[in-house]
């Protein structure tokens, strides 16, 4: 119920802003949570690409709520980051606030015939912007992969095996997928 109501509140608060930047029927899935910590609840959401795009990765969008001014602001504006084209019943798409004041998205796709994979996002604020502080990625075609690397920290784990490299935590507008599967696939 909390979800719905800031997410009404947000769209009521702010036309001109979400009518400018996101169509509401975008908008495949929303969390909120103290994601800067501050006391008040803020927004995240998974927007669907324009039709005209074409393309089939979503964006994040994160809102920091500013009770000063009334309003949420745009914190995170993150397009093309989260695959799934929605075209396929096993395709999947979420976002969830974590205790820690985390963001945890995930992407899945496990229709028959088509390759099965997920990925796991952590986002995290760290001075004053978001960061993709941990991934995980498991896949079973062709080669069986589990991976789940904090990038904060440079540790992690493929299929078992510990990892260790150099920190690498981006901004999640500078986060590409291929960052993280690089790391997992030894590349």
């Amino acid at each position: 119920m909390r979800t719905f109501a800031v997410l009404v509140a947000f769209l009521l608060a702010g036309p001109a802003l979400t009518e400018e930047l996101i169509d509401p029927g975008r908008i495949a899935a929303v969390a909120t949570g103290d994601f800067d910590r501050d006391g008040d609840a803020d927004l995240a959401m998974i927007v669907r690409p324009p039709r005209e795009h074409g393309a089939d990765r979503n964006g994040i969008y994160i809102y920091l709520a500013d009770p000063y001014e009334g309003r949420m602001t745009l914190k995170a504006a993150a397009t093309n980051k989260v695959p799934g084209s929605f075209i396929y019943a096993g395709e999947s798409v979420a976002i969830a606030a974590l205790q820690n004041g985390s963001i945890l998205v995930t992407a899945k796709n496990d229709t028959p015939g088509q390759r099965h994979y997920e990925i796991r996002l952590t986002l995290a604020y760290r001075n004053s912007d978001f960061l993709v502080a941990g991934y995980g990625f498991s896949e079973n075609v062709p080669d069986q992969i589990e991976c789940d690397l904090n990038l904060l920290t440079g540790k992690g784990k493929v299929n078992g095996k510990p990892i260790i490299g150099a920190p690498g935590a981006v901004p999640v507008a500078q986060w590409e997928n291929e960052i993280g599967q690089d790391i997992c696939k030894g590349r």
